[in-house]
């Protein structure tokens, strides 16, 4: 969104209050971006500007969750907006994990990535109702999300899962489909994004 062919684009989709809002956060991560020395991705998607983040709540929220895990978290605009009783967010990017506790006091985080699922389950040491993994997925295979999740319920109970699968076969990607989702549990809900570019899966953890 940063030419004014974006910014037109996004202001005919979205609106002129929401194209304000995202300007106004895009700025304001790029003064949090030189205050935590944050990595450039972040500042190029402040809630705000980035659609799927708040279609990543309204799923999450669908589900009424009393304690919901975040892993990969970044700053941690999506896990915060949950409306859960406990809410934890992980990431091993320790700039974007200091900013996350300054920005939002009321939600735990800490340094772990899905491999870490003992750190998970000890700083978390409850069930977890919502399982969120969103945005990064496609960096790792679905066997080897699969074992991450199986070894984190194997230390402490998992019992929806929110995953979004990028559409495109992006060159080193990887695209989890329906059928190798439904080998982790029931099918709970799936949509496609308004974005046009990833489709959601809530899945209940068999």
């Amino acid at each position: 969104m940063a030419t004014y062919a974006g910014i037109s684009a996004f202001v005919r989709e979205h609106g002129a209050k929401a194209t304000a809002s995202c300007i106004i956060c895009k700025l304001w991560l790029k003064l949090l971006t030189k205050l935590f020395r944050l990595r450039p991705w972040v500042q190029r998607a402040p809630y705000a500007c980035r659609p799927y983040k708040a279609e990543a709540v309204r799923l999450a929220n669908s589900v009424g969750p009393d304690l919901v895990v975040d892993i990969g978290c970044g700053i941690g605009d999506i896990v915060s907006k949950v409306r859960a009783k406990r809410r934890f967010g992980f990431d091993r990017d320790k700039a974007s994990i200091k900013a996350a506790k300054w920005l939002y006091r009321q939600t735990t985080f800490g340094d772990a990535a899905l491999s870490d699922a003992e750190i998970v389950a000890e700083k978390v040491a409850a069930p977890i109702d919502l399982l969120i993994m969103v945005n990064w997925t496609h960096g790792i295979s679905f066997e080897d999300m699969a074992a991450g999740i199986a070894k984190l319920k194997q230390l402490i109970p998992v019992k929806y899962f929110l995953i979004d699968s990028i559409n495109s076969d992006w060159k080193n990607s990887h695209r989890h489909t329906r059928d190798q989702l439904s080998q982790l549990g029931e099918i709970h809900t799936s949509m496609a994004s308004k974005e046009d570019v990833r489709t959601w899966y809530l899945v209940r953890l068999s």
